[in-house]
């Protein structure tokens, strides 16, 4: 089992790797292809690094969540109490969240199948395909969908939302969209009329 310290620190590496990927996605071109050459573009083994991370900090949740139920079966009376409350989110759960989620899911294929209908940037690893929309407070809004070329590699595609000040980014991992969804999804909802999505 992890410490407290080593969870933080990878907190911290997966923030950090997040940051230089959504940066290495802004490259131009020119800088992209240079930094590729020279192999000083890491985007895959980053990418990577970034999974396993992720994969050592679930790992980590699934032991914490274990010793609990553990402690939690010596207690009868408590158990009986918290069956009850977990019932009653189960039912929550499964009535509100898989709507969104699916609505969810409908609504990242429709930016991306209308992404993919306009002309890309092709770089070494990834399509990019892009529309400007100039919104408020960003110098150059733009929505981009990061296409790597490797069809085994698709579940790291992504969508990008912003400028190079501020952006947001997510992608779907499954059956699941992941990253600043709320960010993202408000912005579709925001510009579908206007982009003419369903």
């Amino acid at each position: 089992m992890l410490h407290n310290s080593d969870i933080e620190l990878l907190e911290i590496m997966i923030d950090s790797l997040d940051k230089y990927l959504k940066a290495a996605g802004r490259l131009s071109d020119d800088a992209f292809n240079e930094l590729s050459k020279h192999y000083g573009l890491l985007w895959m083994e980053l990418t990577r690094q970034k999974e396993i991370i992720e994969g050592l900090l679930r790992t980590q949740n699934l032991e914490v969540k274990q010793d609990t139920k553990i402690e939690e079966d010596t207690a009868i009376e408590d158990t009986a109490i918290e069956d009850t409350a977990i019932e009653q989110n189960t039912v929550i759960k499964q009535d509100t969240p898989s709507i969104s989620e699916n609505a969810g899911v409908r609504l990242y294929d429709a930016m991306v199948d209308f992404l993919k209908q306009q002309k890309y940037i092709e770089l070494h690893w990834v399509r990019v395909y892009a529309v400007k929309c100039p919104q408020e407070g960003f110098y150059d809004f733009q929505i981009k969908y990061f296409e790597h070329k490797d069809p085994s590699q698709a579940e790291k595609n992504y969508l990008l939302f912003g400028d190079s000040n501020t952006n947001y980014s997510m992608r779907k991992k499954y059956d699941e969209i992941i990253g600043d969804t709320s960010q993202c999804f408000e912005y579709i909802l925001n510009l579908r009329d206007q982009l003419g999505i369903e």
